[in-house]
């Protein structure tokens, strides 16, 4: 697999996990109607505005650092062309990893 394959497939991760928030949020948004406000404080203090949270803030967090991941790995290659060296998949799955 090429390096730039596995930060690519992370972003895919990223997006599919804030998918998965969002789909949270419609069902619960479903479920309640047009009653939240009397749901509300059930809902903000239960486990699954917990779990949402979690999701949106990891995802975002994890497409953010794949991102950059992708502009590091064409900088660099673009830097190191003239002399054959490109970025090793073992560095870049220390990169993520870390």
């Amino acid at each position: 697999m090429r390096v730039h394959y596995l930060f690519m497939i992370n972003l895919a991760i990223a997006d599919f996990i804030t998918g998965v928030y969002l789909a949270v949020l419609a069902i619960q948004d479903v479920r309640m109607g047009d009653e939240y406000y009397r749901h509300a404080v059930a809902w903000q203090t239960g486990w699954g505005c917990t779990m949402a949270g979690f999701f949106a803030v990891f995802s975002s967090e994890l497409s953010i650092t794949a991102m950059f991941f992708i502009a590091f790995e064409m900088a660099y290659n673009t830097r190191n062309a003239f002399y054959g060296q490109r970025l090793k998949f073992s560095v870049a799955l220390c990169m993520m990893a870390g």
